[in-house]
């Protein structure tokens, strides 16, 4: 078993937690499920109590969600000023990157139009957090653009997946 620390991220209903669990169960790897949640100190304390820990973990873990969804949610539904200060939190993890070199963030990003149609589908057959398609849209945006600023960083394992078109075999060789 590695000692990877794989960082899963996208909007709702892009195929991050079956992706983390799909991981998770063949490399036997636990998974942490962190949530955006709308109140700002409870999306803020969440991610802190994770982040502080971040470096400290020596064994292998899996992160359904990290600082990409806070960045991205908290944006969208409550002001890009709100998350200026995530900044140092990015920078941050960029530099436990470098001090720990087994990371691997996975962004899960299909095909936006696949992933909308997918997204209003979910919303009639289960209850999801976010309704606004509208907004769900511009979240989807902002993980394409921080995916975009940080893939070419090169002590980082960063890796863009279409949960959707690719199987679990294939899925699971580009993430070895």
């Amino acid at each position: 078993m590695s000692d990877t620390i794989y960082i899963i991220e996208g909007p709702d209903g892009s195929g991050k937690s079956t992706l983390a669990n799909l991981i998770g169960n063949e490399k036997n790897i636990p998974v942490q499920h962190l949530t955006y949640y709308k109140e700002k100190d409870k999306m803020s304390m969440q991610f802190a109590e994770a982040h502080s820990t971040f470096s400290l973990f020596e064994t292998p873990i899996i992160f359904d969600r990290y600082i990409f969804s806070n960045i991205a949610y908290g944006c969208v539904f409550h002001g890009c000023e709100f998350v200026n200060g995530w900044q140092l939190w990015l920078d941050s993890l960029l530099t436990a990157c470098t001090v720990r070199k087994n990371i691997h963030i996975v962004f899960c990003l299909p095909e936006k139009k696949s992933w909308l149609e997918r997204f209003e589908k979910l919303c009639k057959e289960r209850e999801e957090m976010y309704l606004d398609v509208e907004k769900m849209s511009k979240i989807y945006d902002m993980f394409e653009i921080m995916y975009l600023m940080i893939s070419n960083t090169p002590y980082i394992k960063i890796t863009r997946i279409d949960p959707f078109v690719m199987d679990k075999d294939s899925t699971l060789e580009l993430l070895a």
